[in-house]
């Protein structure tokens, strides 16, 4: 009897030091809970907050280039104007020139468009031979819608 005392105190003490270690592992994994919780309700405050950082100065640099957009000419635009604005008058000007073969025949027609808007200008050219058509702005290539909308 005495050994199934000793064995039923043992039993006894395994029961308490198991609810014992059932009772601190639940409030380890509470706490554990609360600060990962808590740890999300600060990454997601800190990344709105950079979110609308961003945002506002986004905002606040669209407002600063369309205020630049929208400057008209300053005390220094004679400084920057295009050489072709001072060729040319304000408006558009065209100009068109032919190459011809040894035949005399026209293999070649370039129409030279330049447009002249305040101090700045922008030269377009149409070159037609038999074969194609190629538009071109300033030496780069441009589409045809390019051509008629702008040159018009």
């Amino acid at each position: 009897t005495e050994k199934s005392q000793d064995t039923y105190m043992d039993s006894e003490r395994i029961k308490e030091e198991q609810y014992t270690i059932a009772e601190t592992e639940d409030a380890m994994r509470n706490k554990n809970i609360d600060e990962i919780n808590d740890y999300k309700e600060n990454k997601i405050t800190k990344d709105q907050a950079e979110i609308d950082k961003k945002n506002e100065s986004g905002y606040d640099k669209s407002i600063e280039y369309n205020d630049i957009k929208n400057q008209k000419s300053t005390m220094f635009s004679d400084e920057n104007v295009d050489p072709l604005a001072n060729q040319y008058k304000e408006g558009i000007s065209e100009e068109m020139y032919q190459r011809k073969n040894n035949m005399g025949e026209v293999i070649e027609v370039t129409i030279v468009r330049t447009v002249v808007n305040g101090n700045k200008a922008d030269q377009y050219k149409k070159i037609t031979t038999r074969w194609t058509t190629n538009y071109f702005k300033n030496g780069g290539v441009i589409t045809q819608h390019i051509w008629d909308t702008e040159t018009h």
